[in-house]
């Protein structure tokens, strides 16, 4: 795995709505995104905090992260869909989550949320939230029986 972009693409914070001393709930979204021909995974992140019961966001970031996983190809399963191992989905979804906390933590500095980082959450757990096909064992059993590359292996846990 080779980080090739990690990128800012928004930025929002109403510090009008934030309130001393009350406690508000941080989300994750994620886009998953790939292009074969140039062995890249494309992770978005964002994060938004909002108070419970509300629709009205405090911050949100956006946060672009690029890797190239050679031959990605091998990957394709009958469907034509990229479907990872999952030991490279937690990787990849760790290391989008440490960049977005990196720079959300940057963004929030000097503002009335300097002091709410984005809480730890196992990548993995992360992960198969929002990736659930691949760690069911037929997906991968499919994946493993249509891989171009036989040297290649697809980790199973």
């Amino acid at each position: 795995i080779i980080p090739k972009r990690i990128k800012e693409l928004s930025f929002d914070i109403n510090e009008k709505l934030v309130k001393p001393n009350t406690v508000f709930r941080s989300e994750i979204a994620l886009q998953f995104g790939y292009n074969i021909e140039q062995n890249f995974i494309d992770i978005n992140i964002r994060v938004f905090y909002h108070y419970e019961n509300s629709i009205d966001e405090l911050t949100s970031i956006i946060v672009q992260n690029v890797y190239e996983i050679p031959n990605l190809n091998q990957f394709f399963n009958a469907e034509k869909h990229v479907i990872l191992p999952p030991s490279i989905l937690v990787n990849l979804v760790g290391m989008s989550i440490s960049h977005t906390r990196a720079i959300l933590g940057t963004k929030l500095a000097g503002t009335a949320l300097n002091d709410c980082n984005l809480a730890i959450a196992p990548a993995d757990e992360v992960a198969k939230h929002f990736f659930p096909y691949a760690f069911n064992e037929n997906e991968i059993k499919k994946v493993d029986s249509t891989k171009k590359n036989p040297k290649s292996k697809v980790i199973k846990h």
